[in-house]
């Protein structure tokens, strides 16, 4: 139930600009993704991909299966091995159970998460203690960074595996990945890397 209720927030958040009304990609897109699901060990996972009516770039899959990709991102893809490498890196999150490996593990940070917004309810919050709230965020997303690089290093090895079973080039992660290095502004923070 846990894992519904993150992935319907999830859809929703990316979702939020609207969905494409063009349902020829959508359905083409989709297609695309059921040959790769076919190529894993999880054939029979029902996998549903969702177009977002944005330019902005962006993938994402939810824990049980649900890929949000914006408009933005399938138009700077140069071909289909490219759309499958992608959707094949979206579907390992879900095969390798990134989401759900997260979710556990990131229990008790929700857990203190309500316990303190019942407390500011009952106390009232000032603007220091937003700050704190703010920086104790931003401290522990910057600890688990090096488990989200690992999670996409791994989706991206798996993604390409599944992409090649369907018969696709896995080369197309690799163009795909050039081309969207070049579009990520460069920063010097280490973390960023």
């Amino acid at each position: 139930e846990n894992l519904v209720a993150l992935s319907s927030y999830i859809a929703a958040k990316f979702s939020a600009p609207g969905l494409s009304q063009n349902l020829e990609l959508v359905v083409y897109v989709n297609n695309v993704a059921q040959l790769i699901i076919e190529s894993t060990e999880f054939y029979d996972l029902p996998v549903s991909v969702l177009v977002v009516k944005s330019d902005e770039v962006f993938a994402n899959a939810t824990p049980i299966g649900v890929i949000v990709i914006s408009e933005g991102l399938l138009k700077i893809m140069k071909d289909e091995s490219e759309l499958a490498c992608l959707l094949g890196h979206e579907i390992a999150h879900v095969t390798l159970n990134h989401g759900s490996t997260e979710f556990e593990i990131r229990k008790p940070k929700f857990a203190a998460a309500d316990a303190f917004s019942e407390l500011e309810e009952e106390l009232g919050v000032d603007e220091v203690e937003e700050e704190l709230n703010d920086l104790c965020d931003e401290m522990y997303e910057r600890a688990v960074g090096g488990r989200k690089a690992e999670y996409e290093e791994k989706a991206d090895h798996r993604g390409m595996i599944y992409a090649r079973r369907a018969g696709y080039s896995a080369n197309g992660m690799l163009s795909l990945l050039k081309r969207l290095k070049s579009r990520v502004p460069v920063s010097r923070e280490p973390t960023d890397a």
